[in-house]
């Protein structure tokens, strides 16, 4: 039994458990805050703005033509957005496809090219 909580003793105390919680939770919360805190939030600024934007302009963004290309085993979509005054940066466009014959699906982010309204993926 003395064997037993001696050996248990450092893994159960209180100590231990003090300094756990504070290298798994404080010390990130309080890097975290330091960071965002930097330049008088700034970070956070730029958050609260990106996301106003995206509420004011969202209803502007549309959709045009979609293309598709097959070259051998590769799809190659094309679609065009229309962002308006909706920064192009400040959205990601994702081509999302069903798994196929119990295949997983998959999540392609879409490459902008040509021009600010148009956006391909590839498949295979």
């Amino acid at each position: 039994m003395r064997e037993s909580i001696a050996q248990l003793t450092p893994r159960l105390s209180a100590s231990r458990a003090v300094c756990e919680y504070t290298d798994r939770y404080y010390l990130p919360a309080a890097s975290a805050y330091i960071e965002r805190a930097v330049n008088q939030g700034a970070i956070g600024v730029d958050i609260v703005n990106w996301l106003r934007a995206l509420e004011q302009e969202w209803r502007a963004l549309r959709f045009g033509e979609v293309t598709l290309e097959t070259d051998g085993e590769q799809r190659v979509f094309e679609v065009q957005i229309y962002f308006n005054e909706l920064d192009p940066q400040a959205v990601r466009v994702e081509l999302y496809a069903n798994g196929v014959n119990g295949s997983s699906p998959q999540r392609v982010e879409m490459v902008r090219v040509l021009s600010p309204i148009a956006a391909t993926a590839c498949i295979e």
